[in-house]
């Protein structure tokens, strides 16, 4: 990064002040950015450094600067809490949708290396865990991701790893969840059959990573 570089200004929905953010960094792995900061786009804003995300809150917006600056996603899981569970499901919601919200604005600003950098803290959640993505976060992510998404492979992995039939709550769950995502998690959970499979589905990272064409 070149300290001298330029500096944008990110206006989001919820903060008065922009996100400050040197040029250089914001073009660096962002299709949306670099587009966005090209002459012939920035001529036509009233203010070429100044864009406009105020559709978008602060939260992801603020997480991918600062892997931007950092190479580091800055979202830590809290620790499992032996007999918590209403303390560890609040706890797995709050990391599913933080994390949610960042994988769908890496969608947005077509940035595959952030999106990738999202994958293994997904993972962790669910390892750590060992709750599924809460219903609504699933809706949201299948919602806007296409088919071909790997947030939503592995959402199928999350969700078919965990599946137990003889729990009640299951079927409310997938009653819960967007149709699609039920047919893809009865897909992954056909291949948990093949037993060399099962123990090291999520350990399998690679499998949910996109690849970047660039």
């Amino acid at each position: 990064m070149d300290p001298s570089d330029n500096i944008m200004k990110l206006h989001t929905k919820d903060m008065a002040s922009p996100i400050n953010v040197h040029q250089g960094l914001l073009g660096k792995s962002s299709e949306f950015f670099k587009r966005a900061m090209k002459p012939e786009w920035a001529s036509l804003r009233e203010d070429p450094d100044t864009i406009d995300l105020t559709d978008e809150l602060s939260g992801p917006v603020l997480l991918y600067v600062r892997w931007l600056y950092s190479g580091e996603l800055q979202v830590d899981i809290p620790a499992f809490r032996k007999g918590g569970a209403e303390e560890n499901r609040t706890a797995s919601e709050q990391a599913y949708k933080k994390l949610a919200s960042a994988y769908l604005f890496g969608e947005m600003v077509m940035d595959v290396s952030f999106k990738n950098a999202i994958i293994p803290k997904f993972i962790e959640t669910k390892t750590r865990f060992k709750i599924p993505t809460h219903p609504y976060i699933v809706d949201e992510l299948y919602s806007g991701t296409t088919d071909s998404s790997p947030i939503r492979r592995l959402l199928a992995d999350i969700i078919a790893c965990g599946c137990d039939p003889r729990e009640p709550t299951w079927a409310e769950y997938l009653k819960a969840i967007p149709h699609q995502a039920v047919i893809d998690s009865m897909m992954a959970l056909a291949a948990l059959q093949d037993p060399l499979f099962k123990p090291v589905a999520l350990a399998m990272v690679g499998k949910y990573l996109e690849k970047d064409e660039k």
